[in-house]
């Protein structure tokens, strides 16, 4: 990564930079796990509104890790100032795609509920990309990573620069949110997980520990 401009030996003295901020997904192959019947699944992944049903649970763990690049210096009152050179941001993902154990592998239900979760994966990986795009997008104009900062040391001014990215990258995502959302719960409409189950004779779906699914 280079420096977003050239800077003076004193970064003290340049009240306002342009940091230069990169965004990375590392997405693992997903998951297909077997573990528990579909009502405990049910049980473990968030709750939809009426109207709205499961088949499956696609689950993904992320970790963010943000890794500031500072230019220090000390200030005419004796002062540790820093600004933000740059900005590295890695967004890990492991994602896991859960079938009830009633389902046997190669089944026509679990193939069905494998293929609908595949769906829901996919939309959260264009999140994600979405995502990134938008952090590499908004955070160099975001505000308190501009301005030149004091603090005790380098590690106190680290820690104080991760907690702004990870302010704004929530802000972010905060804004994004409410697309997924929408686009998921239509997925898992009665009518729209009803056409998907018929796909498989009835009896195939006899052993599902989920309410039938007309109610």
């Amino acid at each position: 990564m280079q420096p977003a401009a050239a800077q003076d030996s004193d970064p003290c003295l340049h009240p306002l930079t342009i940091p230069v901020v990169s965004v990375s997904l590392d997405v693992k192959e997903a998951r297909v796990q077997r573990r528990a019947p579909s009502s405990e699944l049910f049980r473990l992944a968030p709750p939809l509104p009426d109207g709205y049903r499961r088949i499956g649970w696609t689950q993904v763990d992320e970790r963010v890790r943000v890794r500031p690049q500072l230019a220090t210096g000390t200030d005419a009152y004796k002062r540790f100032c820093y600004i933000v050179e740059g900005v590295e941001v890695t967004i890990q993902l492991r994602p896991a795609i859960h079938v009830g154990n009633e389902f046997a592998k190669a089944t026509c239900p679990s193939e069905t509920i494998e293929y609908h979760q595949q769906r829901v994966l996919d939309l959260r990986l264009d999140f994600y990309r979405q995502l990134a795009s938008q952090i590499e997008r908004d955070l160099p104009r975001y505000k308190p990573l501009q301005i030149t900062g004091t603090a005790r040391d380098t590690r106190d001014a680290r820690a104080r620069v991760e907690a702004r990215v990870r302010e704004e990258i929530d802000t972010i995502r905060q804004g994004l949110a409410p697309d997924l959302e929408r686009r998921i719960l239509a997925m898992h409409d009665n009518s729209a997980i009803r056409r998907e189950m018929k796909i498989c004779p009835v009896e195939d779906w006899a052993d599902a520990t989920w309410p039938d699914p007309k109610r």
